[in-house]
């Protein structure tokens, strides 16, 4: 697994996304923004990196040079 598909828990995508973890909850339960992944049998879920950041770079905004 490359570093860009490592997967990370809800807290590591909270800090890097700089939501809370009720809010990652939240766009979890509404299936939004961030895709997730859950482990069958399980309760627990994790986000892959590369994914997250691509959301986020996508979100880059354009500035003109003064």
């Amino acid at each position: 697994m490359s570093a860009l598909d490592e997967r990370m828990t809800p807290e590591e995508t909270s800090e890097l996304t700089q939501l809370s973890l009720d809010r990652l909850k939240q766009l979890r339960y509404e299936r939004r923004i961030y895709p997730f992944y859950k482990v069958p049998g399980t309760r627990a879920v994790y986000y892959k990196r590369s994914e997250v950041e691509a959301i986020i770079d996508a979100g880059r905004v354009e500035v003109r040079a003064s």
